[in-house]
This record gives structure tokens, C-alpha cells and sequence, in this order.
């Protein structure tokens, strides 16, 4: 059984405990939908580099608390990725 603590072993990056403050985070985006609307996502990763949060940034753009924390480059990623990510995020993330 897979808990929150662990990593998936399909590639992406550990999951942290929601406790551990967010230290930097990485906007990664995908092409818009058919409907124009976004798809990007805000992950956020602690001081070892594991994942803390992933936050889908719908319309309401990048959150006041990142202005404070380190940003990695941000990355364009496929539509099936974005998929993958969000799927993953809500099975071992607390938010979404």
C-alpha cells in the first residue's frame, strides 16, 4: 500500500509531509483546453526537494505567498502530462 510518504513509481517526485514549509516552488503548464480555459499547475517542494502541495492555478493566478519563496524555471509539459500530474496530486497531495 502506497501512502502519502512515498514515492509513486511512476517518476514523479516524493510527496513530504504538508507540515514541512514550502521552500520553493515550479509553475508547470500545458496548452489550454478547448474551452480557452487553463491548465497550470503551481508544485511546491520543501528544502529536500519533496513535493509538499501541488495547486491547480485555474483563473485565480500565482498565490501572494510564493513572492517569498524561491521559483525554479517554469516548464511546458503536454496535455497528457498535466493530466498524469493532477491525477497523481489528488491520490497523494492534500490539495488541489
Amino acid at each position: 500500500m502506497l501512502d502519502s510518504y512515498r514515492q509513486p513509481n511512476h517518476g514523479y517526485p516524493r510527496v513530504g509531509k504538508m507540515e514541512s514549509s514550502a521552500y520553493m516552488f515550479q509553475h508547470i503548464k500545458a496548452k489550454n483546453d478547448a474551452n480557452g480555459n487553463p491548465q497550470r499547475l503551481f508544485i511546491e517542494y520543501n528544502i529536500s526537494g519533496e513535493v509538499v502541495n501541488v495547486i491547480d492555478e485555474e483563473y485565480n493566478g500565482m498565490p501572494k505567498r510564493f513572492f517569498n519563496i524561491v521559483q525554479l524555471p517554469s516548464i511546458n509539459i503536454s496535455v497528457g502530462e498535466y493530466k498524469e500530474w493532477k491525477k497523481w496530486a489528488q491520490n497523494y497531495c492534500w490539495r488541489i
